[in-house]
């Protein structure tokens, strides 16, 4: 998975990462504290639960029917976009391409503007063994995306990576923001800066690639 698709599971869905909130307990009296995002919320507990349970199965297979069966019981939820993402990586986990090109051009039709949802569809059709023309030129579609979005994406990263570099870290009295910020830097450093132009043609790489793959499966 493209480091950026992969960016918005991993933090989405890293539950322990949100704040803190009070939601129902059904099965009880009292409440349960769940962790939720300052914009988003839980259902209910019962929903925290059945994501948190489907993003801590290794099995891939095994997190496949968690996933389904947080969307089932919750079919609307606010976190639908990472559970979809989500869905995309464990069919991919499991080998099992026609499922994972489906659900991403799934996610992709919801958010046929966001970036990570393109990519996801542009990096998984050369994997499709007989693509159908359908399916051709959604690949199309998403690349065309990636091209518009690129420039714009690009300028966000470097200006957020240097926005980190700069950060005092020690102003803030977040313990969680200096955790993850201190992650970064250390994960950085040592490491070669990218610029603006050198992330702009990573982004165009994948568009580019995926619609040579189009243009050679067009039928």
């Amino acid at each position: 998975m493209h480091p950026i698709a992969r960016a918005i599971f991993t933090a989405g869905l890293t539950l322990a990462a949100y704040g803190q909130s009070t939601a129902p307990n059904p099965g009880g009296s009292g409440t349960l504290t769940a962790p939720v995002s300052p914009q988003r919320h839980w259902a209910d507990a019962r929903e925290y639960e059945l994501g948190r349970r489907a993003t801590e199965q290794p099995d891939p297979d095994e997190r496949i029917r968690a996933l389904l069966q947080w969307e089932a019981a919750y079919p609307t939820s606010e976190f639908e976009r990472e559970r979809a993402v989500a869905l995309v990586g464990a069919y991919q986990a499991a080998s099992r391409t026609v499922e994972a090109f489906a659900r991403a051009v799934q996610a992709f039709q919801l958010h046929p503007k966001e970036l990570a949802e393109s990519i996801l569809v542009a990096e998984l059709a050369p994997r499709l063994a007989l693509p159908s023309p359908s399916q051709v030129e959604v690949v199309k579609t998403a690349a065309r995306n990636i091209l518009d979005l690129a420039p714009e994406t690009a300028r966000q990263q470097s200006a957020q990576a240097a926005a980190i570099g700069a950060r005092d870290i020690s102003a803030t009295n977040d313990p969680e923001a200096q955790r993850v910020v201190a992650m970064i830097r250390a994960w950085r450093r040592g490491k070669p800066t990218r610029t603006t132009a050198e992330i702009e043609r990573e982004i165009r790489q994948v568009a580019e690639a995926a619609l040579d793959w189009a243009k050679g499966n067009s039928k």
